[in-house]
């Protein structure tokens, strides 16, 4: 089936504003995306925390394990293969911290107000044309 791009066009516009920006539904699904968004940065935020939090305690107990057999509390076998444990954890998390993307701010519950303001701009610059 054919149909003119302006037509086309037209319906799209006509159904994003007149059904997809219908106020209770479009609100609904922005409170759902908003707090499914903000859900998923708050845990990727957390991770990076987490990571960072476990390098310096692996930190720590690498000087502890030191600190141990400097006192003769356990044997040089023991260190290395603890601080071998360590140190691997460590490159592991800094590998993860290097890759690991910064998470984007929390989105602000007003921005279906602002998403319904620019689509309107757009079918109003569309019908311009």
């Amino acid at each position: 089936m054919n149909i003119r791009r302006d037509e086309l066009e037209s319906r799209a516009l006509n159904a994003l504003r007149n059904r997809m920006l219908d106020p209770t539904i479009f609100a609904e699904f922005c409170d759902a995306d908003t707090q499914e968004m903000n859900r998923l940065r708050m845990e990727n935020r957390a991770n990076i925390d987490a990571a960072q939090s476990e390098i310096e305690r692996n930190g720590r107990e690498e000087e502890r394990l030191m600190d141990l057999y400097l006192k003769d509390a356990i044997s040089i076998d023991t260190v290395e293969e603890r601080g071998d444990k360590l140190r691997a954890r460590k490159t592991e998390l800094a590998s993860f911290l290097a890759t690991a993307d910064e998470p984007p701010p929390l989105l602000h519950p007003a921005m279906a107000k602002q998403h319904r303001l620019r689509v309107q701009q757009l079918h109003e610059a569309l019908q311009d044309d």
